[in-house]
Parts: structure tokens; sequence; C-alpha cells
């Protein structure tokens, strides 16, 4: 169903028109002021090869609305909401987890005795979602990896994810 219809479907509106990007590139002959485009991506209107573009043929082929395109979904949801939430719920445990949050962070790791751990706290986690972990109903995950950066000693850590109810989850290394 997301491969043919999408993942998301607006709530409140689309926005239709078009767009360009371009990436322009200076020919190096400052006497000549001249421009060139390496590369460019057009929404909507007449579509061009890069060397064929023509910036008021594109412009004018806007003018019929069939050559408009989706610039822009406000509030988009999931394709799923409009669903009973019974069934909502199966088919996003059969479509599987998103990422919500990611980031790195660099821990000095010194071990002072075999078999010691040290816990470092996820501080830099923001707080939208820590609420979103937080929720009973969400059905969220931690995933985490250590790695030693300097390769000095071949160490290999254990970690592991210790989240007690009611606070901020931490990750204990070994």
């Amino acid at each position: 169903i997301t491969e043919e219809f999408g993942k998301f479907v607006p709530k409140e509106e689309v926005i239709l028109g078009a767009r360009a990007y371009f990436v322009d590139t200076n020919t190096g002959d400052s006497s000549k002021n001249c421009t060139r485009y390496t590369n460019f991506k057009l929404i909507g209107g007449k579509k061009f090869i890069s060397k064929d573009f023509n910036e008021t043929e594109w412009r004018e082929s806007l003018e019929e609305f069939r050559n408009w395109d989706c610039i822009k979904i406000k509030n988009p949801i999931s394709i799923f909401y409009h669903l009973p939430e019974n069934l909502r719920e199966k088919i996003l445990s059969l479509v599987g987890k998103k990422i919500l949050y990611l980031s790195t962070e660099s821990y000095e790791y010194k071990l002072l005795k075999p078999g010691s751990h040290k816990i470092l706290e996820l501080k830099n986690v923001s707080k939208d979602i820590l609420e979103i972990l937080q929720d009973k109903n969400a059905d969220c995950s931690i995933f985490a990896t250590v790695v030693d950066k300097k390769k000095a000693n071949n160490d290999i850590f254990n970690c592991q994810i210790f989240w007690p109810p009611n606070q901020e989850p931490k990750l204990i290394i070994h």
C-alpha cells in the first residue's frame, strides 16, 4: 500500500505549483559574468534535459494547472490514520519501527577494574522524544552501539539500556 500510495496523506492542505532548485558553477571567466548550472531539479512544469533548459518556456508551462505538482503538504498524517485503532496497530506492527532520533556522543571510558561498568546518562535526547519514549502505548525501543575510536587495545564493549519507569534512559557500558 505504501509503495503505491505513499506513507502520508495531508491532514489540512496540499500546495500545488512548481519549484526549481539549481546548483550553479561560475565559469571562472569573470569578464563574461556567466553562470552555468551543473545540476538542477524541477518540480512541476515542463521537464527539460539540463543543456536544453529554458526558464521562460518553463515558467509559461506553469500557466496550465495540469503542469503543477505537489510542492508542500501541510500537517501530513500516516496513511493508516483513518483506520480503526486495532487495525492500525496491526498494520504498524507489520510495517516495522522507524528511527525517531539519532545521536552520537563521545565518552571517555576508563576501565578501573575488570568486570566493572560505567553508566552514561543520555542527556542530549530532546524533551519531545523523551515524552514519546515514556508513552506506554508507543512501543519504542532504544538501540545503542559502543565503538572504540582509538582501537588501541582491541577492546570489546557490551552495552545495555537501563530504563527504570518514569526516569530517563541510561546506557550501561561493560
